[in-house]
């Protein structure tokens, strides 16, 4: 398969939070690496604890050894501590969220890789920006969408 930019990505969203994404993700990656596919991860957004030492979320490091990958800045660009959307957390602290430095930086990855799988935060409508969502910085990936959901205790996608 050729290596590029989207045309082999997929962007992993959800509802909510806490329903189960970076499982289907690193799924998702172990199956296509089971199907002898070279796959790339990124985590572009992550909040609150981090994973021991490193900068990257526990959610980076489940992707990141899904895939065979080490986990780091390069598949979990942007960390915070406060444990909220982007925006939130960009009222609080000043810290802008940078979502063309992130859609470079998957682009970078996306070069390197057969298929990459990205994780969004939380839900597709997670503001990273005022009037810029998850979803808008998903549709600037150009991957294709899955948006997972649970409801009543049952999984769907």
């Amino acid at each position: 398969m050729p290596r590029g930019e989207s045309a082999n990505s997929v962007f992993v969203t959800g509802t909510d939070t806490d329903i189960g994404k970076t499982f289907v993700a690193a799924g998702l990656v172990a199956l296509l690496r089971d199907m002898g596919l070279d796959v790339g991860v990124m985590k572009p957004y992550s909040a609150g604890a981090k994973e021991g030492q490193g900068h990257p979320s526990a959610d980076a490091h489940v992707l990141a050894r899904a895939a065979g990958v080490d986990a780091g800045e390069e598949i979990n660009p942007t960390h915070q501590d406060l444990a909220a959307p982007p925006y939130v957390d960009y009222l609080e602290t000043g810290r802008r969220p940078d979502p063309a430095r992130l859609v470079k930086q998957y682009r970078h990855l996306a070069r390197l890789h057969e298929v990459m799988v990205v994780e969004g935060m939380g839900g597709s409508m997670v503001p990273i920006l005022e009037n810029y969502y998850m979803a808008d910085l998903a549709s600037r990936t150009m991957a294709s969408f899955v948006l997972w959901k649970k409801t009543l205790q049952k999984w769907h996608w």
